[in-house]
């Protein structure tokens, strides 16, 4: 007895088009492809292990320099040198007073 081959047919699916930032252009562009006006050129595997790696490392890169920016801004907001810290003392330059402005300021100190 003999066993019926299976040929293989290579069907192409219909392609979908998915914009979920453009719906008003989604449907113009997906009946210019289901027309035959627009085709797949080419197909990208985007994570591969040959891609994967190197936006890994990328990855890394960015978290370390921005955990260090982020130390350092945290680092220089808190310092008390900042004058914005709570703790801050700022200097205070001694300002000569004349006789009527040093009376004014402390009445309880004049001669009676």
């Amino acid at each position: 007895m003999m066993t019926p081959q299976l040929l293989e047919v290579k069907t192409t699916l219909p392609l979908t088009l998915i914009d979920r930032f453009h719906p008003h252009l989604r449907d113009e562009q997906q009946e210019a492809i289901n027309t035959g006006h627009i085709h797949k050129l080419e197909e990208i595997e985007l994570l591969e292990p040959e891609q994967l790696r190197p936006l890994a490392l990328l990855s890394l890169l960015l978290l370390i320099i921005g955990a260090i920016f982020f130390s350092l801004l945290n680092y220089a907001g808190l310092h008390p040198a900042n004058p914005l810290h709570p703790g801050h003392q700022r200097r205070r330059e001694p300002v000569a007073l004349d006789s009527n402005q040093h009376h004014r300021l402390h009445p309880h100190l004049t001669n009676s």
